[in-house]
C-alpha cells in the first residue's frame, strides 16, 4: 500500500478501520457501568409505575464539571504523592520507557 498509495495512507487506512470498529463497539457492546444501568432501570420503573420515589445517586448528585474534573484529576496526582508504591512504579515506568526510546533513537 505505502508504494502505491504513499505512507500517509496507513495513518488514513487505521483511521478508517478504527472509526468503523469504533461504531461497531457503540452498537453492539452491552453497558457495563452500573450506575449507568441503575440510572436507566430507575427511568423504566419511573415510566412504568408512575412512582416518583425511583432515584439514583447520579439523579441526585447535581456537580458541575469543574467540580467533577477536580476530583477525578486530581486524585491520580494524591496518589502518585502519597502512596510510595505507585510513586516507585511509576519511576520504574519512566526509566524503562526512557532506555526504550533511547534505544529507539540510537
Amino acid at each position: 500500500m505505502v508504494e502505491a498509495k504513499g505512507w500517509r495512507w496507513l495513518y488514513w487506512l487505521t483511521l478508517i478501520v478504527s472509526a468503523f470498529l469504533f461504531i461497531l463497539m457503540v452498537i453492539f457492546v452491552p453497558e457495563t457501568y452500573s450506575p449507568i444501568i441503575l440510572q436507566r432501570r430507575a427511568k423504566r420503573l419511573r415510566k412504568e409505575t408512575g412512582d416518583e420515589t425511583y432515584v439514583t445517586e447520579l439523579d441526585i448528585d447535581h456537580r458541575l464539571l469543574k467540580g467533577t474534573l477536580k476530583v477525578y484529576m486530581g486524585r491520580p496526582f494524591r496518589l502518585l504523592f502519597t502512596e510510595p508504591i505507585v510513586m516507585l512504579f511509576s519511576l520504574y515506568a519512566a526509566v524503562l520507557y526512557g532506555v526504550l526510546y533511547m534505544f529507539f533513537v540510537s
